[in-house]
């Protein structure tokens, strides 16, 4: 929104401070006192009760606030939608949001090939949490999202196919006297298990997540490790503070002090588009994305190339790159 004296409200609602509004605003402290003026005159209604030492709401400026507020979120959301939809007008952007930590191999092949074929392309690619992901596509922000299934929630109504099965495996330190080539899977399901919490997310959703993970996997750990981030998740495991459960195509748990353990279990790499995007580009792009995990799929499949038991980190790097 872009009307002065709804922004100078708003900021000043929020601020409840003439000076930090001001500031915010770039604005003399006069210039803000003439806008709620105006406003409180055009609108017949006293908005906020000013004293010496303090600005407060009016309990009719709360209910203008609250309106306010949901007018301007709407605008800027429209404003986004509109502005991107102007900018694939012309066929030469997409925008492909990746779950953070996941291995960008197949889609560097496939933003080369793409490129190939139209020179001029941009394709901007992002790397989110999975709960920041999800809250930018749903804001029209992004075309396309790559995301594990199991991050999906309850999202309904999503125009989405299965890119990738991909295998779920056990990591645990080295140097833990356990981690032998003749253990496996069960021989840790005992041990501490390390949870991290995801960008976007709150304690008690991160704490059901991992109450919810340790059921589907078949966990019985002694307690539970709680990490920042699936960064310091790995490096907890590599200090044999206890295990972490993650996917093959990780690619921060690459290069590190960590052994892994099949589960036996697969996770679905999921890919999501927009619904009535109408880019010849985006609908190529997908095509060779899905040649390309294809290919990495068969790689997963053959004998030779599947992890055993038990392998360092370091293999699957060679995997990864085929």
């Amino acid at each position: 929104m872009r009307d002065n004296k709804i922004m100078c409200f708003l900021t000043l609602a929020e601020t409840l401070n003439y000076t930090k509004a001001a500031k915010q605003l770039f604005m003399s402290q006069q210039a803000v006192s003439r806008c709620i003026a105006a406003l409180e005159d055009e609108l017949q209604a006293l908005l906020f009760v000013r004293t010496t030492r303090s600005v407060e709401l009016t309990p009719i400026g709360r209910m203008y606030y609250d309106l306010f507020y949901d007018l301007r979120k709407e605008f800027n959301e429209r404003l986004e939608i509109i502005k991107r939809e102007a900018d694939s007008g012309n066929y030469k952007k997409i925008f492909l949001g990746v779950q953070s930590y996941l291995d960008v191999t197949s889609i560097i092949h496939a933003i080369s090939d793409l490129r190939d074929i139209e020179p001029e392309l941009n394709i901007e690619v992002v790397r989110y949490s999975p709960p920041l992901l999800m809250e930018h596509f749903l804001n029209n922000r992004l075309d396309v999202i790559l995301i594990l299934n199991r991050f999906l929630q309850k999202e309904t109504g999503l125009n989405k196919e299965e890119l990738l099965s991909i295998p779920l495996v056990l990591m645990v330190s080295s140097n833990n006297p356990l981690a032998t080539e003749d253990a496996t899977f069960e021989t840790f399901l005992n041990m501490p298990f390390i949870s991290d919490l995801l960008e976007g997310e709150d304690n008690l959703t991160h704490r059901m997540r991992a109450q919810h993970d340790i059921k589907l996997w078949g966990l019985s750990p002694e307690n539970i490790i709680w990490a920042s981030d699936r960064d310091s998740a790995y490096t907890y495991a590599e200090l044999d503070y206890g295990i972490v459960i993650g996917i093959e195509m990780s690619c921060i748990a690459r290069n590190r002090n960590l052994k892994m353990y099949k589960t036996g279990k697969l996770e679905s790499l999921w890919l999501i588009r927009r619904e009535n995007c109408d880019n010849p580009m985006i609908e190529l792009f997908i095509k060779i994305l899905k040649k390309h995990y294809r290919n990495y799929q068969e790689k997963l499949a053959r004998p030779y190339k599947r992890l055993a038991n038990t392998s360092t980190l370091n293999d699957l790097g060679k995997l990864a790159q085929g």
